[in-house]
């Protein structure tokens, strides 16, 4: 194994809003100097704007997972995720199996208490902490 540690950031495919590069994308743009990315200076969190990435839709999601297990499959590979993403956990274990002879996962119940997931059924989720050795 080597001693790289990795971050990527993705939007996943949840079936509602929850583009993580776009919102939360901090480690994403220290990671490349945000070259390239442009702030959108007029939001009220300076969002930036949403990239195209095979991890939002639903078509080419699990291929994308499949595909970036595949070229980490000599790394330790660690993934938070959360059950409303797409595929579910049950799809990702299975794939993270592909290359890993050892899976774990950890689970945590999580409430939402931001935006549009204020108050309402879907603001509880379970995030998992996968790690593929």
């Amino acid at each position: 194994m080597t001693g790289i540690y990795l971050s990527i950031s993705i939007k996943y495919f949840t079936g509602h809003s929850c583009c993580y590069i776009k919102r939360y994308h901090f480690l994403e743009g220290l990671s490349c100097y945000w070259k390239g990315l442009r702030i959108m200076e007029e939001t009220k969190v300076k969002k930036v704007e949403k990239p195209f990435t095979p991890f939002s839709y639903r078509k080419t999601a699990e291929d994308a997972f499949d595909r970036m297990f595949a070229h980490y499959r000599s790394s330790i590979i660690v993934l938070s995720y959360s059950s409303n993403g797409f595929p579910d956990r049950t799809a990702l274990e299975k794939l993270l199996r592909r290359y890993k002879t050892r899976v774990t996962v950890h689970e945590k119940p999580h409430r939402y208490h931001f935006g549009t997931h204020r108050g309402v059924e879907r603001a509880e989720v379970t995030e998992y902490l996968m790690v593929g050795e």
